[in-house]
């Protein structure tokens, strides 16, 4: 994004995404071994993950979220990525049988208290007809 301001370069955001992420994982993985120390060995099925979630579920998530920010208001997607960690929450929960412990659940009762109380202040509230998109 920095070259995209700094160049005024018309290269689109998912054009730089690989090279935005790839830069990002050069410089928290030194921070991540001086941290945690060396990564543990990793199988076959380990590598496979890795080769699905680095550059295909990434790839499609950000595209899915820049083409969703074209289509609804700042603060519809604002309000939606916050519930993305309660869902994962959920997902492993039922897939994996992760266990749910109170600091768990009190998170979710927060998030979403959060979200309800910010999306009634919008709906509550007037919002002038230039600031809404039509879909």
């Amino acid at each position: 994004m920095l070259y995209r301001v700094v160049r005024q370069a018309t290269v689109s955001a998912f054009a730089l995404a690989p090279w935005q992420t790839l830069v990002a994982a050069g410089l928290l993985f030194p921070l991540a071994i001086l941290v945690e120390g060396s990564p543990p060995t990793i199988g076959e099925s380990g590598v496979a993950s890795l080769v699905y979630v680095g550059p295909v579920a990434t790839a499609f998530a950000y595209w899915a979220v820049v083409e969703a920010g074209r289509h609804f208001r700042a603060s519809t997607m604002s309000m939606t990525l916050l519930a993305a960690p309660s869902l994962g929450i959920l997902i492993s929960a039922l897939t994996l049988g992760e266990p749910i412990g109170a600091s768990l659940i009190a998170g979710v009762v927060l998030t979403g208290t959060g979200i309800r109380l910010a999306t009634s202040a919008t709906q509550g509230g007037r919002v002038e007809p230039s600031a809404v998109r039509e879909n």
